[in-house]
């Protein structure tokens, strides 16, 4: 799995309200600061997140998903439309449903994809020591209908600018006291070949106790190891030997 990058929106149709600076920038920093001790504590209490991707890139094109991560007791689990992932602590179990190719490792040597994971929730970290705060607004309407946002525009400097980053923008719930939606805008002919990337977040819980898949993850894809009958027209690519 490439490294998450948990990023971008916007949406038209909008009110906009006058917001008060500081007060935006500190209920920005009071959802920092809470994810970030969050954070601290998921390995062991756990971690659930919904969200909605749009990728619109420099061609044209646009991509959309829906992703589905789950992290809690040694299990991780990662689904979207092209690709689920299912890890305990003894196998790695990949389904790429667009080449139809089951993947199976040992866990030892799929370790990097949690962690990869849970790297990414911590680039918000980074990326926000090289932002510089340039607008406030109230609106309405982006995510979820009838309830209000704090809009909050920041745009990059440092090594983020040399990136290919032009802006990033953050959609605040001041009840829920959490990140919406995310925003980034890519300057014209940066490296990734993107325009923007959009993320909604859904559900996101640092106290999942749930069980993140039933079973074992091989159980996913074999039984008696052979393929699920859902699976008859995959290839296996079995590397625990």
């Amino acid at each position: 799995m490439k490294r998450l990058i948990i990023l971008t929106l916007g949406l038209a149709g909008s009110i906009l309200l006058s917001a008060s600076n500081d007060d935006c920038l500190n209920l920005f920093k009071r959802i920092t600061e809470k994810a970030r001790a969050q954070r601290v504590l998921m390995v062991k209490s756990g971690f659930e997140m919904n969200c909605h991707v749009k990728v619109i890139q420099a061609a044209g094109q646009i991509f959309e998903d829906d992703l589905i991560v789950r992290l809690h007791a040694k299990k991780y689990h990662y689904k979207s439309k092209s690709i689920a992932m299912y890890l305990d602590d003894r196998n790695f179990v990949a389904i790429q449903n667009d080449s139809k190719v089951i993947f199976i490792a040992k866990a030892q040597a799929a370790a990097g994809q949690k962690d990869q994971f849970t790297q990414a929730l911590s680039i918000m970290d980074s990326l926000q020591r090289h932002m510089v705060f340039k607008s406030c607004t109230k609106e309405f309407g982006t995510v979820s209908k009838d309830e209000g946002y704090h809009k909050i525009v920041f745009a990059p400097s440092g090594e983020i600018r040399k990136a290919g980053i032009d802006g990033i923008v953050y959609w605040l719930s001041e009840a829920e006291a959490s990140v919406k939606k995310i925003l980034v805008r890519y300057a014209e002919g940066n490296e990734y070949g993107l325009k923007e990337y959009e993320l909604i977040i859904n559900k996101l819980s640092y106290t999942y106790d749930g069980d993140v898949f039933k079973g074992e993850s091989v159980g996913r894809v074999l039984k008696n190891n052979s393929l699920l009958p859902e699976f008859k027209d995959f290839q296996l690519v079995d590397k625990r030997n």
